[in-house]
């Protein structure tokens, strides 16, 4: 390390002096803002005036105001590294009359008319002489009351060669790989560390997808809660921050939401400041209450708890009226939405409606609150998703005695919940049981208590117990199956996943039903196989964690890939363009076939069946490309196609007779008026004929 690192700062240092000679000033103040986050303040963010005017009074990046360090003054990370007092930094590329420029620039950052400023760091690519170094210090001191430090070209270079600061010379100065000095130690997981480094090359996200968001989200809340990753928050909102721009006809998308979400959580509670905060959760909220789904509300109530924690504690610039008002439109939207599912045949959905409204109800009055706020009270509010509520110690006594919740809408929506319980075992119960116990003081008078506190015990008790069960008979099926005994297996593997049928533990219940899936097709029961498909895709598509739903592409390709088998190509061709838009959707690099081997070996197998189609049966294969509409995979097959050999050189009888001994059923069996479904498995030839059209295919599925 000792031998790369002089050779790295020499890199450096040339190569500011090119941005220099290019007059690159907004590439160096960028870079001098990062150096600035690392070595003087957490808490800097790069001014937003026009520069070449003088608009951002010679000040290209400040900090914004945070009291962490005085609340939490032992904590680590950000909290450590942020500054308190108001710091400046101004930079320059410029090299001839370095004093005079230093000089102006502290003119201007200290005018009558500016905001205070009690640190300037001043960063030059170009040397500044000692002597006139302490000079200028000496101005800045007597003449402006402030403190001056100045970073030239070989500072820099010495900062940027540094372990945790040289990915700033690999992506703004293009240092090459074989100067960047090894670690010393990482004390962040690899993936993280990775991700991270990906990302700073990459300059942020490289497309605003929930996959690539899913990826930032990862990393972003690694770093809230992690004490010594949080000091790369600033860097993961700036990531974060590029999927607002995602907008669909002028309205925002749910990407924009999930980034303001994961944003506005990250920003009060891994750095402790409101700034910027409020806006996100307006826009929000907003965007929750035009929207149906369920894990949309929910998210948008945490924010308003969230919202109203920053007004108590004093961060917030909102009117509690304001905040209180946004509490009441979302629980009117949601009443409305509750009022309109069927919790008979929706009882998931009715479920997690139900209880986030009965959170919102367990939300203080803040217009109440603030008549108050001469008096002493201990009241904190804990969010019903993304808080640790473990690590929390809330006191809700002065919410009882001052009647700033209605407890009654809080209980008659969570009786209505357990009521639901035992027919919604997709429903978590896990954060609304922690919120419950929490608020039990408050609640224990009402003649309800007893009735909702042993419905969410059982509940969880159930989740807990039978998440142990689940395991163990997956463990039994998994020696069943190296034993050779598929049918045992099978038998244990339901087993497991009925026990893993649960809001909590539902992605084991996914993985298994996939896994049932494929033991069904070793079978050769792919009608079974693409049943147990198609379910686990519904589970994760209903399904609001982000791990459960990377199972839906993958889910819907194994479907897609069970109707090939039974000959049902057109069945096919559809279930997979609706896998391939899950793909773009939900997972990275979702076409890259080197990654993803399942998605070659799918594609070369429509390929061959494009070809049998194009020589024998031309006047279907409008039906597969009508079924590729959105996506570009049939163009993809038919270049495939098109290579000279790819062709059959078999008859159509010889063709039909090599797919009778490999398929499990005959080829287009789901085209004509009449739909035939034979196969044989386990010693037994089944044949099922019927109508070909949508109703009696969907009830043969059915039954």
């Amino acid at each position: 390390m000792t031998e790369t690192i002089p050779e790295a700062e020499a890199y450096i240092q040339f190569r500011l002096s090119v941005l220099a000679s290019r007059n690159e000033h907004h590439r160096f103040e960028e870079i001098a803002t990062r150096i600035a986050r690392k070595r003087i303040s957490s808490n800097i963010l790069i001014a937003t005036g026009p520069v070449s005017s003088g608009g951002d009074q010679q000040r290209d990046a400040e900090t914004y105001t945070t009291r962490i360090p005085d609340e939490l003054p032992h904590s680590a990370g950000f909290s450590a590294s942020a500054s308190t007092a108001p710091v400046v930094v101004a930079c320059t590329v410029q090299q001839e009359r370095l004093k005079s420029k230093v000089l102006d620039d502290l003119a201007g950052i200290c005018a009558e008319d500016a905001e205070p400023v009690s640190h300037v760091a001043f960063f030059s690519v170009h040397a500044i002489s000692e002597g006139i170094t302490h000079d200028l210090k000496k101005t800045a001191r007597e003449t402006y009351g402030v403190t001056l430090d100045i970073f030239c070209g070989a500072d820099i270079a010495t900062f940027l060669a540094e372990p945790d600061l040289v990915w700033v010379a690999r992506h703004y100065l293009d240092l090459p790989s074989s100067l960047v000095p090894p670690p010393e130690g990482e004390s962040a997981p690899e993936w993280y560390v990775d991700l991270l480094e990906r990302l700073r090359q990459n300059g942020g996200p490289a497309t605003l997808t929930p996959a690539t968001q899913g990826e930032v989200t990862q990393g972003l809340r690694f770093a809230t809660w992690d004490k010594e990753a949080n000091a790369d928050l600033p860097e993961w909102l700036d990531f974060m921050g590029a999927f607002l721009a995602d907008s669909e006809n002028g309205e925002d998308s749910e990407i924009v939401f999930r980034a303001c979400y994961e944003m506005a959580v990250a920003r009060f509670r891994g750095m402790g400041v409101a700034a910027g905060v409020e806006d996100l959760v307006r826009r929000a909220v907003v965007f929750a209450c035009r929207s149906s789904h369920p894990n949309v509300v929910d998210d948008a109530a945490t924010l308003t708890s969230y919202w109203g924690t920053m007004w108590l504690s004093g961060v917030g610039r909102a009117e509690a009226t304001e905040i209180w008002e946004a509490v009441e439109r979302l629980r009117g939207h949601i009443v409305g939405l509750v009022e309109g599912t069927d919790s008979s045949t929706y009882p998931v959905r009715s479920a997690s409606l139900t209880g986030t409204l009965a959170f919102l109800h367990l939300m203080p009055d803040w217009r109440k609150a603030e008549q108050k706020r001469g008096q002493p009270q201990r009241v904190v509010v804990a969010a019903n998703v993304g808080v640790k509520l473990d690590e929390l110690e809330v006191d809700t006594s002065a919410l009882a005695e001052d009647d700033l919740v209605d407890v009654d809408a809080a209980m008659e929506n969570l009786e209505r919940l357990v009521e639901l319980l035992p027919r919604a075992r997709a429903y978590s119960v896990r954060q609304l049981g922690r919120v419950f116990t929490m608020f039990a003081p408050l609640l224990s008078e009402h003649p309800s208590y007893a009735k909702v506190r042993d419905g969410l015990d059982v509940a969880t008790a159930e989740t807990q117990g039978q998440a142990a069960t689940a395991e163990r008979c997956r463990d039994r099926g998994m020696a069943f199956i190296r034993a050779g005994k598929t049918l045992e297996a099978l038998l244990e593997l339901h087993n497991a996943k009925v026990n893993w049928f649960n809001g909590d533990t539902l992605y084991g219940a996914v993985l298994t039903m996939r896994f049932i899936g494929k033991l069904f097709a070793d079978l050769e029961l792919m009608y079974a196989a693409k049943m147990y498909a198609c379910a686990a895709v519904a589970l994760a598509a209903a399904h609001g964690d982000a791990d459960v739903k990377l199972q839906l592409p993958n889910a819907l390709l194994d479907a897609a890939r069970y109707s090939q088998h039974t000959g049902c190509w057109v069945d096919a061709a559809g279930l997979t363009e609706v896998a391939l838009m899950a793909r773009s959707q939900y997972l990275t690099d979702p076409f890259d076939f080197e990654k993803h081997p399942d998605l070659d070996n799918h594609r070369m197998n429509a390929a061959m069946e494009l070809s049998a189609v194009q020589k024998f049966w031309p006047t279907l294969e409008p039906l597969i490309a009508e079924a590729h509409y959105r996506t570009g995979w049939f163009d993809l097959l038919t270049s495939m196609v098109s290579v000279p050999g790819a062709e059959y050189d078999m008859s159509e009888s010889e063709f039909q007779q090599a797919a009778a001994e490999q398929l499990a059923g005959p080829v287009f069996g789901d085209v004509g008026p009449t739909r035939v479904v034979d196969f044989e498995a386990l010693g037994v030839r089944w044949i099922f004929t019927y109508r070909n059209d949508r109703i009696t295919s969907w009830r043969q599925k059915d039954s």
